[in-house]
């Protein structure tokens, strides 16, 4: 299909040879008035506009004016034909927006080739056009899908939260019988060997417990959190508090254990102390499992110092198996564990550092471990603490 030409000019025998000369390549339409080619463009929309200068009533200028103040127009090249042959002319021209200019007498050759780039550029620029509205329907289209896969996994994830909330407290109840049960059990048995059975019960039931209590922390991680809140505490007493319930596990396992608080920190500082013990015991725990000799050391230590907080690092450090530079990058992850396979021999499920980074991450604080393999693991939180008072 031929591109369409408006020609506007009040004497239209000026544009008639141009016309006839073209007319193979261009279909042409022709009007002797600015106020006639407004309104034939905007019945039949033109590929190209040539526009006179020099008209009556309505001169090229405001024609052009008009015809790009109408949105369906807006974009439609204008070229000018005149005999005006002066800078002034030409940069009045090309302010209202004019695409090119054409001088009379035309040069027919020279008129075709800029009609035609123009038509060639204005070609592109529709095609470019329609390209970015078939994108913008696209990314529409996809931001919906997108937020509709993102409501449909928040609704999931509300209801695995809810489960593993409810299946871990329907769990508790019967496994607290079975403890309690057993407890009454080995009070009253004199044979060791049965005793030694129902220590082992005791000891899995244990195990079960913190892999509930796990699971409950990891389904109320999903929930809204409300702030911690913050109060004074002695980091001493803290790490005193943590070293009496811990030790006793690893002196079952023939570890050693030691804490150190660095001299250089206040006698109080202020934070959320449950949250830090809890991440403690956790690093402490696994410690304890994951090391078969050796010496564990709890420490507090003091970092950089800022005007009103300081920055303050809790430590756990390990003579245990270590970790490979490969698996360190995982192991603050869902479900993850150094050794995944079916014939581990340490016990847990993945969870306990998961939830120990949620808990520094509510403190507004960074977690993370140093580890050489056969050497041992320092696992760390680093904290900014207010002084307390």
């Amino acid at each position: 299909m031929r591109p369409t030409v408006l020609a506007i000019d009040d004497t239209p025998a000026n544009l008639i040879v141009l016309a006839s000369a073209l007319s193979t390549e261009f279909a042409f339409q022709l009007a002797n008035s600015g106020a006639a080619g407004l309104e034939m463009a905007q019945v039949d929309t033109p590929d190209l506009i040539l526009l006179d200068i020099m008209m009556p009533e309505m001169d090229g200028y405001e024609t052009c004016r008009r015809l790009k103040a109408i949105p369906a127009l807006a974009n439609v090249p204008v070229v000018f034909v005149t005999a005006l042959d002066d800078n002034v002319s030409e940069l009045t021209g090309l302010s209202l927006g004019a695409a090119d200019y054409i001088y009379k007498p035309i040069h027919i050759d020279i008129a075709q080739q800029r009609i035609r780039n123009l038509l060639e550029r204005e070609a592109l620029r529709r095609e470019v056009e329609q390209h970015r509205c078939q994108l913008e329907e696209l990314v529409a289209s996809r931001t919906a899908e997108l937020v509709r896969a993102r409501d449909a996994a928040q609704v999931a994830n509300r209801a695995k939260s809810t489960f593993l909330a409810n299946m871990s407290h329907e769990l508790l109840t019967p496994l607290n019988t079975i403890q309690g049960m057993n407890y009454l059990v080995q009070m009253r048995v004199t044979d060791p060997a049965l005793r030694e059975k129902c220590q082992k019960i005791n000891d899995a039931g244990k195990k079960l417990e913190a892999m509930f209590q796990d699971i409950l922390q990891v389904s109320e991680m999903d929930a809204e959190t409300p702030e911690p809140v913050h109060k004074a505490f002695s980091p001493e007493a803290l790490l005193t508090a943590v070293y009496a319930r811990m030790h006793p596990k690893a002196q079952t396992k023939g570890l050693g254990m030691v804490k150190e608080i660095d001299p250089r920190l206040p006698k109080l500082l202020c934070g959320v102390p449950d949250r830090i013990q809890q991440i403690l015991e956790h690093f402490l725990s696994n410690a304890i499992k994951f090391s078969d000799a050796g010496q564990i050391a709890l420490r507090v230590v003091a970092q950089q110092e800022g005007s009103t907080t300081r920055q303050v690092r809790f430590e756990v450090a390990d003579q245990g198996s270590g970790i490979a530079p490969s698996d360190l990058d995982r192991i603050f992850q869902v479900f993850s564990q150094v050794d995944d396979s079916l014939t581990r021999t340490r016990g847990g499920i993945g969870l306990g550092l998961v939830v120990c980074r949620h808990l520094a991450q509510t403190m507004g604080g960074t977690i993370g471990v140093n580890s050489t393999p056969g050497q041992g693991s320092c696992f760390w939180v680093s904290l900014n603490l207010n002084q307390g008072h």
